[in-house]
């Protein structure tokens, strides 16, 4: 459950150690993680009933890309991030619902990623 004040990140991530890294990354910045996981289907079934601050999209999963949950995610203007090693010029990166978005290599640079996402979010420190 989220402290008051503390916002949520949603994580979509197929890779265990990555994913693992970006939580604890995102938990002392002081942000709440949904997830992480690992396929476009289960974090599908989680915005069913959930809403988080802001997410962070891993390009491609095991079930296809990230687009779906781009699509939500637009549809509620809430912002993300992608994380991807695809070349934004090889046109996966062309669907409308991923414009815009920044984008952060792979192997994920978490400093990069924690400032392009306060840039998204303005997260509140959980209270000591």
């Amino acid at each position: 459950m989220s402290k008051l004040g503390t916002k949520t990140v949603l994580l979509l991530e197929d890779t265990a150690l990555a994913a693992w890294e970006i939580e604890d990354e995102l938990r002392e910045a002081g942000y709440d993680v949904a997830g992480s996981f690992s396929s476009c289907a289960k974090a599908e079934q989680w915005l069913q009933n959930n809403s988080p601050d802001a997410a962070i999209l891993d390009l491609r999963l095991g079930d296809g890309t990230c687009v779906a949950v781009a699509r939500i995610l637009n549809a509620r203007g809430i912002p993300f991030l992608l994380q991807s090693a695809v070349d934004p010029k090889l046109g996966e990166l062309d669907d409308p619902s991923l414009r815009g978005a920044p984008l952060v290599g792979k192997p994920i640079d978490t400093a990069t990623m924690l400032n392009i996402l306060k840039g998204l979010v303005r997260p509140m420190k959980a209270a000591e």
